[in-house]
This record gives C-alpha cells, sequence and structure tokens, in this order.
C-alpha cells in the first residue's frame, strides 16, 4: 500500500467543518447525541431551528420546518428525561450536573 496515497473517509463520518444536511430526518440516536454535544460545548441556550441546523438536519425552505419541528420533538424529550433544560420557550441548554451529595467534602451536620 502507498503511504502518500489518502483514504476518503467513510460516509458515516461528519466533516470537521460541521455534519453534512441529511436529506431525511437523522436517526434518533445520532440526532439524540449530536443535541447533547452540541448544547453541552455551546455553554448556552439555543433555538431549535439554530440546533437543527446545527446537527445537520435541512432546515431550508424546501423542508416547510418539518425538520425544525422533529428536533424540537426530540429536545422536548430530553427536557422530559432531565438532560435539557427549556427557558424561556423553545431555547434549549444542556441540563446541570446533578449535584453528588457527600462528594464535595463538607462535613454533615
Amino acid at each position: 500500500m502507498d503511504a502518500s496515497a489518502s483514504e476518503a473517509p467513510p460516509d458515516d463520518v461528519a466533516d470537521p467543518g460541521g455534519p453534512p444536511v441529511s436529506s431525511g430526518p437523522l436517526a434518533l440516536a445520532v440526532a439524540r447525541e449530536r443535541m447533547l454535544v452540541l448544547l453541552a460545548g455551546a455553554g448556552r441556550a439555543m433555538k431549535a431551528q439554530d440546533i437543527a441546523a446545527a446537527i445537520g438536519e435541512d432546515v431550508s425552505d424546501t423542508s416547510n420546518g418539518r425538520r425544525t419541528e422533529t428536533t424540537r420533538s426530540r429536545l422536548k424529550a430530553l427536557v422530559r428525561e432531565g438532560r435539557v433544560t427549556e427557558d424561556p420557550t423553545a431555547w434549549f441548554a444542556i441540563a446541570p450536573a446533578p449535584a453528588r451529595n457527600g462528594q464535595d467534602g463538607a462535613a454533615m451536620a
């Protein structure tokens, strides 16, 4: 094998410049992982449409908002699970990590 030859990355690997736009909805597990990673790295609340675009969903006029609504529905499920917060309405952020009782080194009274 020629060491100078470069191989193309597999189709399921996202481009370092951002995820490719999908023609249909992303698989649930893929979308959930991308949303959680995005929100954890953002450090701020984001709108559902911005999240949908950032994870590679088609938010163009031709999708008629379907991919944004799919993303919003998936974000609401993450809110119910306690992994994401929504405040104010339609703005989503990663949920803070739960406090670990007795792990902070403080004496219990």
